[in-house]
């Protein structure tokens, strides 16, 4: 069992630009252990045409990323 000796922080924040660059750059700045993202799993053309920032924030990210799918 593990127990931590501090409560986690968070941290919540509004930026405009590239979601996924955004994103990336604040965990950097931060400095954030994991991002936590949700997607909508889209697949296909919906995917090549809308991208994933999920896909994105993984690639850019300086610490481990968590994706939850989205129901449905």
């Amino acid at each position: 069992r593990l127990r931590l000796s501090l409560p986690p922080t968070t941290l919540e924040f509004v930026l405009s630009g590239v979601p996924s660059r955004e994103i990336a750059d604040a965990a950097r700045n931060w400095p954030a252990d994991l991002i936590v993202i949700g997607s909508h799993g889209r697949a296909g053309v919906k995917r090549a045409l809308l991208g994933s920032v999920a896909e994105m924030v993984m690639r850019q990210a300086p610490c481990a990323v968590l994706v939850v799918r989205a129901p449905g």
